[in-house]
């Protein structure tokens, strides 16, 4: 391998990625993915894309104030222009993503290490890519993120590493980009002046020039954080907890985080939780300060492990201690940091006793990741491997409710909320459980006991009134109570003016009170809002159908067919749009009815007699 051009090598290390990482295709969306992707109205529409620039909306539902990464949502938004919402274009770009950002760490390499054989470089290369702690980075749409701000990262330090005063535009604007993908990205200064350490011990370097070199990006720096402090109000991301219990935590997470690099057994989507109790925090801060001794004892005999520690000290710890974040381990969060081990690995990796052992170990680690991608393959597998792992984590317990409740396994999803309900740690944890619960109840006919459950949730949680008025609402017309659904609807809009789902059910009530023009209207508003929500467009296609907007009503259901292509609602409205529009098409129809009946609809006598004498007569 010693002897391999690196060009033949990163071909090599491209395809083995691609057939790793192609198995993915065939997955769906995820946890997060719904309301980052699926929901997301500011993806969907690109009048709203501004909005993104000039606040932090990035979601359907609130997040974490200071969650800024307009970039991350263009990448999305033309995911969504080019494929709508087939997950398979959105996993491509993930596995693409991966691929360019494993061939610049190739390329960066040799530029840091140019005495090395291509062998080498590409061993520390292939080692970080086919890691099985990437796969939730890459096999989870929503953690484009962590790959799309590495990508940029990686790129700037190549620019930059070519010495070349010329390629510091392109170093900055790539730094731009990553600052807007991540928040992780402001740690590149860091990274800057790590390069800046190798350089200077591999061909020397004035320390004025290299202060001229990064003052570019420092300035750049300081504007990103004044932009955010004026956009957003806050400098980092609104902490979850307070810092001294954040602190602690992250701590006692460090063995946890070391152990899946080193040894990547027991991954899950979500890992237990630390208490920062106890002796854990201590043992982590003992890892941590026998690391730092050793990147230092050894930087001169051993730098390329002093690179490595350096790089994942960098880009970890402040972004771990100086934020709270949800989840203390993540493993999309190690994404960056474990980069390091691919860039300082070829320093060691020269010895020929080494390679046949390094191979074995790409081998071993590549079987792992093909097994983990096929945990991911849906959320079932994934939230039942999850509770294997932290079967006291409330969001686990959550997600697994929901998987058995889609499977009209409602005792188990039961079971599953009132854990969620036990094992939450705040209020919001807690109200997402109780909502949860309050819809299983809706479900199995018991509305004072759903309504109970909707009115905890107001008390919890003040940032998603507007949904749970919303299933206050469904719960009072379970009830037969229609003003007071009305009223809980109005105040659901009067929260969320986005609520997809408030303007339909106020709607359908509106239908039913005979207000037909202005149910119309709010089905109107909910399909403008998000025009792949299938029961949004249901409704208004049937109301088109009741008022005769035949062509109006077909072009909904055309839209739903692609939205919801099994189910069998938007081909039969489709066949009666094409019966009763003039000039009717029986023939359309008719192939329209064949694929509502492939998709279980039970044929309509009448309806089929309507296809039979259309059929029949001369048509114009």
């Amino acid at each position: 391998m010693s002897g391999m051009p690196l060009s033949r090598g990163v071909l090599l290390l491209s395809l083995l990625l691609l057939a790793l990482y192609a198995p993915t295709l065939g997955h769906g969306f995820h946890f997060d993915d719904y309301h980052m992707v699926v929901n997301n109205q500011f993806i969907k529409d690109w009048r709203l894309f501004p909005h993104t620039i000039a606040t932090e909306s990035i979601s359907s539902v609130p997040v974490a104030k200071g969650m800024y990464r307009p970039v991350l949502m263009a990448s999305f938004a033309l995911n969504y222009q080019t494929g709508g919402l087939n997950p398979v274009g959105y996993h491509l770009s993930n596995i693409w993503l991966h691929i360019l950002t494993a061939c610049l760490a190739v390329g960066l390499a040799a530029r840091l290490w140019p005495n090395l054989s291509a062998g080498g470089i590409l061993l520390g290369a292939a080692l970080w890519a086919v890691h099985p702690i990437q796969t939730e980075a890459v096999a989870y749409v929503a953690s484009r993120s962590s790959v799309l701000a590495t990508l940029w990262m990686v790129l700037s330090l190549w620019l930059y590493a070519s010495r070349r005063w010329f390629y510091s535009a392109g170093a900055l604007a790539a730094y731009a980009l990553a600052l807007g993908s991540k928040e992780i990205a402001v740690t590149l200064p860091g990274l800057l002046l790590l390069v800046e350490w190798r350089l200077e011990r591999q061909a020397g370097s004035a320390r004025t020039a290299a202060f001229l070199r990064l003052l570019p990006f420092l300035l750049l720096t300081a504007a990103y954080l004044l932009w955010r402090k004026v956009l957003l109000g806050v400098v980092g991301v609104t902490p979850l907890r307070p810092w001294g219990e954040n602190f602690r935590m992250q701590l006692e997470g460090i063995p946890t985080v070391l152990r899946l690099l080193f040894w990547p057994l027991h991954q899950s989507v979500v890992h237990p939780q630390p208490t920062g109790e106890g002796i854990g925090p201590w043992i982590g801060f003992g890892l941590l300060a026998g690391l730092g001794s050793l990147a230092w004892v050894g930087r001169r005999r051993f730098p390329g492990l002093t690179f490595a520690l350096s790089w994942a000290g960098i880009t970890f710890l402040p972004v771990a201690f100086a934020s709270s974040l949800n989840l203390v381990v993540a493993e999309h969060h190690l994404y960056l940091p474990s980069l390091g081990f691919a860039l300082g690995l070829p320093a060691w990796s020269e010895k020929r006793c080494l390679t046949p052992f390094l191979i074995l170990l790409v081998g071993m680690l590549g079987v792992a990741t093909v097994r983990r991608n096929a945990v991911w393959k849906e959320d079932f597998t994934l939230w039942q491997d999850a509770s294997r792992r932290a079967p006291g984590s409330a969001m686990v317990q959550n997600n697994l409710g929901l998987e058995y409740e889609s499977r009209g396994e409602m005792e188990e999803a039961l079971a599953c909320y009132l854990r969620a309900v036990r094992q939450s740690h705040d209020r919001i944890e807690e109200s997402t459980a109780r909502n949860n619960l309050g819809n299983a109840y809706s479900k199995l006919g018991q509305p004072e006991a759903a309504l109970q459950e909707f009115r905890r949730c107001l008390e919890l949680n003040r940032f998603e009134q507007g949904l749970f008025y919303n299933n206050i609402g469904l719960a009072d017309i379970d009830l037969g109570r229609w003003e007071e659904a009305e009223e809980a609807y109005t105040r659901a809009l009067e929260a969320d003016p986005r609520l997809v789902q408030g303007y339909l059910n106020l709607g359908v009530l509106r239908f039913r009170q005979d207000r037909k023009e202005q149910a119309g209207f709010l089905f109107e508003q909910a399909v403008g809002l998000d025009p792949d929500y299938p029961l949004a467009s249901l409704a208004l296609g049937k109301f088109y159908i009741s008022r005769g907007k035949f062509a109006e009503a077909r072009r909904v259901f055309q839209r739903f067919v692609r939205v919801a292509p099994r189910l069998p609602d938007g081909y039969l409205y489709l066949a009666i749009a094409s019966l009763r529009e003039r000039p009717a098409d029986p023939g359309r129809a008719e192939r329209y009815l064949a694929r509502a009946i492939a998709l279980g609809w039970k044929p309509d006598q009448e309806l089929l007699e309507e296809l039979t004498k259309l059929k029949s007569k001369p048509q114009r």
